[in-house]
């Protein structure tokens, strides 16, 4: 991965080249990070690089650009949004207080609010509501919107609101708390005091073996048996495929590493489906995994059984699968996260 700076000479017909460096983007990477679970620190370099200019005869100097160059990583996680109030917020209503909520917008889709403040007016308290967000491997990329409306029978009137980078958020160890200034077409109209909390994702790494015993789904040669991974929960779900076994049989071999990103999961559901061309997938077997133990321990390695019901809905075995779960996350960091209600273990 390399970057190009380029220094132009602006003119009204052709720009003019002046010079360019090309620099390498892993010089400014944390590699060893990058390996385990991905980048948690940022480096930043501030140097003189020197200038090069292609001519027929070769590349000559061209003087030297001072850059500062900082590494923000993106990883994957849970971004917690703290509303907690308003403060001097432009008034939309004539006559009476407004009724104002939270909105933020990420990307395309994705788009949560607060409950709304009824006569909150222009001071409105928000009651530290929490907005939570799964940020995936693609979502940094786009800003978080925030607006603050005033809620109406007809159409809601924007108070104001500002947009917010994720990346500033990834490498703080502490939760960003502050007031911030919105405004509406370029004018100020008040603040809101928010808090930012990202929850970074530690790394689940599935290795997908073998199964034994399988029952057999198909009643005229052999099954073509593969694996999917579920982890569910209200905010974000989360699937894995593995390869088909064609011919597997009962017995099939997938040898298959596959990743998840965890933070607040700690149930793994395991389908194991017969592959068909034509028509339905059957399923051959299910299990519900717990993953407290691999939390404490960091490795796991067993074969697990599945089952399915038959025509009269009673459960009946379909078989073992093995296997291995590795779990590794950022020292210092009980998993799983934000579940008061279950234990946490520090992964170190």
């Amino acid at each position: 991965m390399r970057l190009l700076v380029q220094i132009w000479d602006a003119n009204r017909f052709a720009d003019d080249l002046l010079g360019e460096v090309t620099l390498s983007i892993l010089d400014f990477m944390e590699m060893e990070d990058l390996e385990h679970y991905g980048v948690l620190n940022s480096n930043r370099s501030v140097d003189w690089w020197p200038l090069m200019y292609t001519t027929k005869n070769g590349s000559v100097k061209a003087g030297e650009i001072r850059l500062q160059i900082e590494f923000l990583p993106a990883t994957e996680g849970i971004l917690v949004v703290t509303c907690f109030e308003g403060r001097n917020l432009k008034n939309m209503e004539l006559i009476g207080k407004q009724d104002p909520y939270c909105k933020f917008t990420l990307g395309k889709k994705i788009k949560k609010r607060t409950r709304t403040v009824k006569k909150g007016g222009t001071n409105p308290f928000f009651n530290e509501e929490e907005v939570e967000f799964w940020i995936g491997k693609t979502d940094w990329g786009s800003p978080l919107v925030f607006s603050c409306l005033d809620e109406d029978v007809g159409s809601d009137d924007l108070i104001g609101g500002r947009r917010f980078s994720l990346l500033n958020y990834f490498t703080q160890k502490e939760p960003t708390h502050d007031w911030f200034e919105i405004s509406n077409k370029g004018k100020p109209t008040g603040e809101v005091q928010l808090r930012f909390e990202f929850f970074p994702a530690g790394r689940l790494k599935i290795s997908i073996h073998a199964g034994r015993n399988l029952i057999d789904k198909d009643s005229m040669g052999r099954q073509d048996p593969y694996v999917k991974l579920t982890m569910k929960t209200d905010l974000v779900e989360i699937q894995r495929k593995s390869k088909t076994d064609q011919d597997g049989g009962t017995e099939p071999l997938w040898d298959e590493i596959l990743y998840m990103p965890i933070v607040h999961q700690y149930e793994l559901i395991i389908d194991v489906f017969d592959e068909d061309m034509i028509g339905k997938d059957d399923m051959i077997g299910r299990a519900a995994v717990s993953l407290l133990p691999v939390f404490k321990k960091g490795f796991a390695d067993q074969w697990i059984p599945i089952g399915n019901r038959d025509k009269w809905g009673k459960k009946v075995a379909a078989g073992e699968l093995h296997i291995e779960f590795d779990f590794v996350a950022p020292p210092g960091i009980g998993y799983p996260q934000r579940r008061p209600d279950i234990d946490n273990f520090d992964d170190r």
